[in-house]
């Protein structure tokens, strides 16, 4: 919570630097499972997969991983039983990596999917947090030129992606 609230007053006074470099997409995914692997409630079944290996984004890594780990906090915070899937895949024809992250919660409306990125929204009184982590997460990719998407149904759980350019090596 606070180092959403610090990236936000980053964000916002302008203050925030992209450090921009080479690396290996299937990092994140390796060290975010590792992070979270003992995190993660029992009843709830966790996967990492990595569909491709040697593909190298150019980009914020640092950056990208805090997106991509708001996903997961979001997945364990919604999803009281059930699946969550981390994974990356490259995506040829496109010269694009999605990582994403899945999870067999609650799911969204159309409506909450496209409110959840607003400054201090959460669902309800009830929900945990401030509400700033997707919204941070939105402004962060804004700023390294990365695109986050949202698939989600009540009662059927989320797919929450982040999207960059890649390249094979």
């Amino acid at each position: 919570m606070i180092e959403d609230i610090l990236m936000f007053s980053r964000i916002e006074s302008g203050r925030i630097q992209y450090m921009m470099d080479d690396f290996e997409a299937s990092t994140i995914i390796s060290e975010l499972s590792e992070e979270w692997r003992d995190l993660i409630p029992a009843n709830i079944e966790f996967k990492s997969l990595i569909f491709r290996k040697n593909a190298i984004v150019h980009n914020d890594k640092v950056r990208m991983k805090y997106i991509i780990n708001q996903f997961m906090s979001n997945a364990v915070k919604f999803c009281k039983s059930g699946r969550i899937l981390l994974y990356c895949q490259y995506h040829l024809n496109d010269d694009m990596i999605e990582y994403s992250v899945i999870d067999s919660g609650i799911g969204m409306t159309p409506d909450k999917q496209k409110a959840a990125f607003n400054l201090f929204w959460k669902d309800d009184e009830f929900t945990p947090g401030l509400g700033l982590g997707l919204s941070v997460a939105q402004q962060l990719a804004d700023g390294m030129g990365i695109r986050i998407t949202v698939d989600s149904k009540p009662g059927h759980g989320s797919k929450f992606s982040v999207i960059a350019k890649a390249r094979l090596e």
